[in-house]
């Protein structure tokens, strides 16, 4: 799902502006709700804030470790910067709190062939992570067409397609 990879629109540019300064504000009110603080994280993001969004989704996770979405959140943000090492530990931070979280399963099997696809066991780690997470997501689809494009890819050995951009 990554959520943070969204491209805004110049209306949704002005929305993420307003709500930031109302994030600072209920977290003046709310210092240590973590919903709080993953939305100001996520919305310095959107704004290209990345280091400061980065250090509000850490706090995020410090204040409660067991937040999948932050962890999730964290590590679409980390990847987005070229952190690959910080972005893997939140996806198995992530994985570790609940293995079974689709978002999660998706996520990081996303990344994993993005960013680590020359890896045939990473290639294989995100293919059980994709079967994990089938028919429990909200995009049956396009999880069914990543299983096989990753399958094919195994059976191939080529690690030169096109698909393994999964976008």
């Amino acid at each position: 799902m990554m959520m943070i990879k969204i491209k805004k629109s110049k209306a949704q540019g002005q929305v993420l502006e307003e709500t930031l300064p109302l994030a600072k504000l209920m977290l003046q009110l709310t210092p240590d709700n973590t919903e709080m603080i993953m939305t100001a994280g996520e919305t310095m993001i959107r704004l290209g804030d990345h280091d400061d969004g980065i250090k509000m989704l850490r706090k995020a996770v410090e204040k409660d470790p067991y937040f999948v979405v932050a962890w999730n959140n964290l590590a679409a943000a980390l990847a987005q910067t070229g952190d690959i090492e910080g972005a893997e530990v939140a996806y198995q931070s992530a994985l570790d709190v609940n293995p079974l979280n689709c978002d999660t399963l998706v996520d990081y099997a996303e990344f994993l062939v993005e960013n680590l696809g020359n890896d045939i066991s990473s290639v294989k780690r995100a293919l059980e992570m994709l079967k994990k997470a089938r028919g429990k997501t909200l995009e049956p689809k396009e999880v069914e067409d990543m299983i096989r494009q990753i399958s094919k890819h195994l059976k191939t050995q080529s690690l030169t397609g096109p698909y393994l951009s999964l976008q």
